[in-house]
């Protein structure tokens, strides 16, 4: 009998785009009657991000419900499951929802989570209800609500709530439900817990709760706020009373707390003081005023406390330690606090330390002196070296503008060594700020790595300029200034700069070093110089400007004697030239280049030959004709020449001893 053919297995692999992970399949086919073939096969799901199916969390395992005669259905409750998506909130549904009634018996319920691609993901469980006895079971509530949420209005501090109630069941009769708050009653601003309760004929009961939630999002208000208050010092006195209405605050929730920073009657002392109100209430949220109270002295008093310190004090300390420095504390010449950076019988570092008295009077006002401590040490210890610190008791005068082309109001004092910590006291101070009229004592304080200190103090007085190249407008000390205008400067060498400079002769060079600079004046103005070396332009009739390069349109004759006529006042220098005056009748000119003369009246020219070299000619004024004495020098010259031609032609026969007469003269014989 032949043999039959083996039936043979398969393996087969299949790959599904759906979830992360891997799932083993077995199958089961029968060959014959009596012989069986298994095969077996694996699914491998994979997939990449943004096609992946939702995720079901918390499913539940099951629920159950009771059946109480005479009812035929019970409702079930349970917790729904939640799903997430890699690409946004899956839609959920089931075939069942929390509360739903049910038969005795088992009823499955599943839950579906798809999202906005198809892909869908289940979960299931089964829902039991058995049989109860009668009469024995509390009721049953549904649909109670959940958290309810309401804004608080700003007119008023409650708002009406409505909801619907829920409904009872029970096994014997009809349940009473009855609830803590009803619908539509008005709440304040909070949460506030309502209850149901249903109880039945028997004394069973069953209770759900839930909250009303009224959230406060109006701000109080602060009414009255004062727009400001006053008060007086009177002589001696630091501080005084002055008083004010507060203002008064209201909330719509009626519940709120005011505080303020002063409450009247309260103390102040000179000057300008804020005094804030502030409102919250029990939501947090909040309002607040402001005002200023200003205390004045009886007589204003702009003088500040004089104030006289001790001199340097020098004192030597001991080997590697530090030395304790004594000195007499000043007193100030009136009423003041008094504040110093440093106390007598302290002890020193080796270092130059500066210390400064503050002393302060009622009305404000500031005095300050200041003198430096150095404490030396023969055993290398060394303070830092600094720079461009001004000399004890010099005192830098700086004169203000509110201009933004004024340098630097002193030179900053800096180290060079390695490792220094530099700071400022009062901090922020710096040469580029803009310093308000009066006096300022700055102090730079450099540390090097040991800990020894060099101090620098810089006694700053600011005063109200007139003339603004006071404040070193200009990249080199020239300057010119208008007197009839405190923010207008001339700068002449940055003027002329990169400009190509004519050679100057012997003559200009001279003036120039006499005069000390090339006056820029136009149209005839006279250069006057100021002790500092600063120049401003006094211009003719007619003329304006800070260089007098404005030709006025109305001209206007004034009588020599309401000018003040002095040598200048005619203009005798020409061409430019700059009148001076020596005396009331004396005057100079100093001439502009390839001028020159007593009154800048004669030309010069400027040859050049093949050597390079410049060859100086004068030449007359080209604009008149000779002079008489010219032509009678010129008249002479031409005698002389023609004289002297004859008495040549005379003498030169007989030196040579060539005579001729003629036939008709005789010879005379002495």
């Amino acid at each position: 009998m032949p043999k039959r053919p083996r039936q043979s297995s398969v393996m087969q692999t299949l790959v599904f785009l759906c979830q992360w992970e891997e799932t083993a399949w077995s199958l089961t086919q029968p060959v014959t009657s009596m012989v069986q073939a298994i095969c077996s096969f694996n699914i491998i799901v994979s997939g990449t991000a943004g096609n992946q199916a939702p995720q079901l969390f918390n499913c539940p395992a099951s629920a159950s419900g009771v059946l109480i005669p005479p009812a035929n259905s019970v409702a079930v409750l349970w917790t729904p499951p939640t799903a997430t998506d890699d690409s946004g909130t899956p839609a959920l549904t089931s075939t069942f929802q929390p509360g739903s009634q049910f038969f005795v018996g088992v009823t499955p319920v599943t839950y579906t989570a798809r999202d906005a691609a198809g892909l869908a993901t289940s979960c299931s469980f089964q829902v039991t209800v058995t049989q109860g006895t009668t009469g024995n079971q509390p009721p049953q509530l549904f649909n109670c609500p959940q958290v309810i949420t309401r804004d608080l209005p700003s007119t008023s501090n409650q708002v009406s709530v409505f909801w619907t109630a829920p409904t009872a069941t029970d096994d014997f009769d009809t349940p009473t439900v009855t609830p803590s708050i009803q619908p539509g009653s008005s709440f304040q601003a909070g949460s506030t817990p309502v209850t149901y309760t249903a109880t039945d004929s028997a004394g069973l009961s069953t209770t759900c709760s839930f909250s009303v939630i009224v959230i406060d999002v109006t701000d109080p208000m602060l009414v009255g706020c004062p727009s400001g208050a006053t008060g007086m010092l009177l002589p001696g006195q630091s501080q005084t009373t002055v008083t004010w209405n507060p203002p008064t605050s209201s909330d719509n929730s009626g519940q709120s707390t005011q505080t303020s920073t002063y409450s009247p009657p309260a103390s102040f002392p000179f000057g300008n003081t804020q005094v804030t109100y502030t409102v919250t209430d029990d939501a947090g949220n909040s309002a607040m005023c402001t005002f200023t109270v200003t205390v004045t002295s009886q007589s204003t008093d702009t003088t500040p406390p004089e104030i006289v310190c001790p001199g340097n004090q020098e004192v030597l300390a001991p080997n590697g330690q530090s030395v304790l420095v004594n000195w007499n504390q000043p007193t100030p010449n009136e009423q003041a606090t008094l504040v110093a950076s440093r106390t007598s019988n302290t002890p020193f570092n080796v270092g130059r330390y500066a210390v400064v008295y503050t002393a302060t009077d009622p009305s404000g006002n500031v005095g300050q002196c200041s003198f430096y401590v150095t404490v030396t040490a023969n055993d290398g210890r060394a303070p830092p070296v600094i720079n461009n610190c001004p000399q004890d008791a010099q005192t830098i005068v700086y004169e203000t503008y509110n201009s933004v082309n004024c340098s630097a109001r002193y030179t900053e004092p800096s180290s060079i060594q390695a490792g220094v910590a530099v700071t400022v006291s009062p901090a922020n101070s710096s040469p580029l700020n803009n310093y308000a009229i009066g006096d300022y004592l700055i102090v730079y304080s450099f540390t090097n790595q040991q800990g020894y200190q060099t101090d620098c103090a810089i006694d700053l007085s600011v005063i109200q300029g007139v003339n603004i190249c006071r404040c070193n407008p200009c990249p080199d000390p020239a300057c010119y200034f208008n007197p009839n205008d405190d923010q207008e400067f001339y700068c002449p060498n940055a003027q002329t700069q990169g400009r190509r400079k004519k050679r100057k002769a012997h003559w200009e060079e001279t003036v120039e070093h006499q005069l000390e600079f090339t006056c820029a004046c136009e149209h005839g103005g006279r250069c006057l110089e100021t002790p500092e070396g600063d120049v401003t332009c006094q211009c003719r009739p007619g003329y304006s400007g800070i260089l007098c390069q404005h030709d006025d349109i109305l001209k206007v004759d004034v009588p020599p004697a309401l000018l003040g006529e002095d040598a200048c006042s005619s203009s005798p220098c020409l061409h430019n030239g700059t009148c001076i005056v020596q005396i009331q009748e004396l005057y100079t000119c100093f001439c502009l280049s390839d001028w020159t003369g007593q009154n800048c009246e004669s030309y010069f020219e400027v040859h050049h030959n093949f050597g390079g070299h410049q060859d100086l000619e004068r030449v007359e004024d080209r604009s008149g004709f000779m002079n008489w004495p010219t032509l009678a020098a010129m008249g002479l010259l031409v005698l002389v020449i023609l004289i002297l031609s004859i008495t040549i032609c005379r003498i030169m026969p007989r030196i040579s001893g060539r005579t001729k007469t003629r036939p008709d003269e005789v010879a005379f014989v002495n």
